[in-house]
This record gives C-alpha cells, structure tokens and sequence, in this order.
C-alpha cells in the first residue's frame, strides 16, 4: 500500500478513481446513458474515500490530501489529457482518411483507455508527492 496505507490510492482500487476520464474516453462510442454511469461510478468512489478518511483520521491535513489528490488525479487530470488524446486519435483518423469503420468507431475510446494506466502509473505518484510535500506541511 502507499503511504500511510491508503487502499484508495492503489490498484485494482485507485482504476475506479478513473472512472471520469474513462467517461471521457466513452464518449466517442457510447451513449450518454453509460457515460453517465461511468461518471457516477467515479464521484462514488471519491466520496467512499473521503468518507473512510474522514471517519479514519479525523486530521483536517488528511482530510485535504485526500480531497486535492481526487480533484487533480480523479477529475482535472484524467478528463483534460484523454478528452485531448481521444479528440487527436480521432482528428489524425480523420487526416489518415481510408479508415475501416470499426477503427474510426472504436480508435479514440481504446487510445483513451490506454491512458488510464499511464495517468495511475505516471502522474499518481507525483501529484501526491507534491501535495504532501508543498501542501500538507502547512496544514494544522
């Protein structure tokens, strides 16, 4: 587990923390319906971990860690880099051309999911390295 144990920051858990970019990346094949559902999936998981951490800790400095680390991990993050890699998988589809139907249809939403791991893997341990280190040291 992650520092302090935290079973929300680590996989098979954290990937549900990725349910708004996913949504994102859903976009381009599904219907709103599943979309929808996918972005409910995500705001449950945040609250679930606010909550335990909440009840857990009771520290306003984990509180916040917690609370940054999903806003910028599990929302901001996620949603702009696949909306961009899903809206370039699509626009060079476009410039390519003659394209079967079933990549143009299915192309931006793997390019989107194959981002999710390289978000967790990459960026997860960076934005919550220096959330702990420039933020919570300031925290009471």
């Amino acid at each position: 587990m992650s520092e302090g144990g935290d079973m929300f920051k680590e996989p098979p858990l954290r990937l549900l923390g990725f349910s708004f970019g996913a949504a994102q990346a859903a976009r381009y094949k599904f219907s709103e319906r599943t979309v929808d559902g996918m972005a409910l999936v995500g705001m449950i998981f945040i609250m679930s971990h606010l909550l335990v951490t909440i009840v857990s800790k009771m520290a306003i400095s984990a509180i916040v860690d917690v609370f940054l680390f999903e806003a910028i991990n599990s929302c901001i993050i996620p949603q702009i880099t696949i909306y961009h890699v899903c809206r370039g998988a699509r626009n060079l589809i476009v410039k390519v051309g003659n394209v079967p139907r079933s990549v143009k249809s299915w192309a931006p939403f793997v390019a989107g999911m194959v981002t999710i791991p390289i978000l967790m893997l990459g960026v997860d341990p960076l934005v919550d390295g220096a959330i702990a280190e420039y933020i919570v040291p300031y925290l009471p």
